[in-house]
């Protein structure tokens, strides 16, 4: 058995690796309807989106965490209603397959068991060093407020929407997307050489370092849209590289999105403590 060989057999296991229907005209079409959505959302908030964030109440910081929250429901919604419609998209083109979830969640949990130390200890260090100022909006307006419905809005926020919204857009549309240009297995053609009617043939394999270039660019644009969170984005690229990578493997939702609600699971819980622990 080849080093290739031993690999394939290590990993977890993965529906049939088809392409995603979709191409790239679908996913600027989703880019848009993000884009609108929250454009909309935004002329129902106008304080809340042009105030600095120490000048927010908290009543208006519940209500920026809500309807943000309803904004992206709404536009994953949508544009999975696109994919459906416009690119005859399946459940399982979607990531959304349940066929090992159980196999899935657990994937997930030891992904987040495995990362979670590290990534904390990474943005530890980088607020140590100085080199970033500020830090997640989300904490800074926790900090100040220790306020019901802001905290009851913002958990819904970053520990179930979130997940489900980020995984879907960076992982399964964009990611999935960038694997149709740089697959991860050589696609096999049918037909084979003369004489051989009926046969099937495979194109020499991609240089491997292709295969991981939809991993890394789907990791630096999910780390670059978090630009104002402080320190976060360095931590993020690293998270967004084990989610990118459980995506690979599986071609499902379920296994990044698992490590994604455990560790903002966990930034809110060290949240509250800290909340608590400073009002005693």
């Amino acid at each position: 058995m080849n080093d290739d060989d031993q690999s394939a057999a290590r990993r977890p296991p993965a529906d049939s690796p088809t392409r995603v229907p979709w191409t790239v005209i679908d996913v600027l079409v989703c880019l848009l309807i993000v884009t609108v959505i929250y454009g909309i959302t935004s002329l129902f908030m106008p304080r809340a989106h042009g105030a600095d964030i120490n000048e927010i109440t908290p009543r208006e910081g519940a209500d920026l965490f809500a309807k943000s929250a309803i904004a992206s429901l709404v536009s994953t919604g949508l544009a999975i209603a696109w994919l459906v419609k416009c690119s005859r998209a399946s459940a399982k083109d979607l990531g959304f397959s349940v066929s090992r979830l159980v196999w899935d969640v657990a994937l997930g949990a030891f992904g987040f068991l495995a990362m979670v130390i590290p990534l904390l200890l990474i943005k530890a260090a980088i607020k140590a060093s100085g080199v970033f100022e500020g830090e997640h909006p989300i904490e800074t307006l926790l900090r100040q407020y220790p306020d019901f419905d802001l905290w009851l809005w913002a958990t819904v926020a970053a520990v179930i929407v979130a997940p489900l919204s980020e995984e879907f857009f960076f992982r399964v549309l964009l990611q999935g997307w960038l694997e149709r240009i740089w697959p991860s297995q050589p696609r096999t053609v049918a037909g084979g050489s003369a004489g051989e009617s009926g046969a099937e043939s495979s194109p020499p394999p991609p240089p491997r370092w292709k295969t991981w270039l939809p991993v890394l660019i789907s990791s630096l644009i999910f780390a670059a849209v978090h630009y104002n969170h402080g320190p976060d984005p360095i931590p993020l690229f690293f998270l967004a590289l084990l989610l990118g990578t459980l995506y690979r493997w599986t071609h499902r939702i379920w296994p990044s999105m698992t490590v994604h609600v455990l560790l903002n699971g966990t930034s809110m819980a060290l949240l509250i403590a800290q909340s608590y622990l400073k009002q005693q």
